[in-house]
Order: structure tokens, then C-alpha cells, then sequence
């Protein structure tokens, strides 16, 4: 009885989890699919701007400036790529 326990306790977070891996499924179909153009750069940069954002706070920067870093990083990245 102790495993349904504990299986019910964590099925809100599987589903938040699950929930968030569908908004990403959607947005590659769109890119693929609808827009008709084969550019995997967002998802790359969404993970570049996260990694860049926490090794900065955690060496001791502001929020907002390693935000801010972050969000130069994928213009960079954008820019770069641009066809």
C-alpha cells in the first residue's frame, strides 16, 4: 500500500515535467512542421542561457546582470546564425 502511496505523491510533479516536455514538443513541430524551416538554434540557445546565467550567479554576479549576459549570449547566437 506504501508504494500507491508514494506513487499518487509523485504524479503532480511527473505531470508538470510532462507538461513542460509537451510545450517543447509543440514549439520543434512549429519550427519544423508549420514554419517549414529545419533550425534547431532555439533549442540550443534556451540551454546555453540557462548555463550561462547560473555558472554566473553562482560565481557571486548580480541576478539581473547574469540575466542580462544570458540574454546577450542568444542575441549573439541568433545574430550569428542569421542565413
Amino acid at each position: 500500500m506504501e508504494f500507491f502511496s508514494n506513487l499518487l505523491a509523485s504524479l503532480p510533479g511527473a505531470v508538470a515535467q510532462g507538461l513542460i516536455w509537451g510545450l517543447m514538443a509543440i514549439g520543434v513541430y512549429i519550427t519544423f512542421k508549420v514554419l517549414d524551416l529545419a533550425d534547431l538554434t532555439v533549442d540550443g540557445t534556451m540551454a546555453t542561457g540557462g548555463a550561462v546565467c547560473l555558472v554566473l550567479m553562482t560565481h557571486g554576479v548580480n541576478l539581473w546582470v547574469a540575466l542580462l549576459c544570458a540574454f546577450l549570449e542568444n542575441e549573439c547566437v541568433f545574430c550569428g546564425n542569421e542565413e
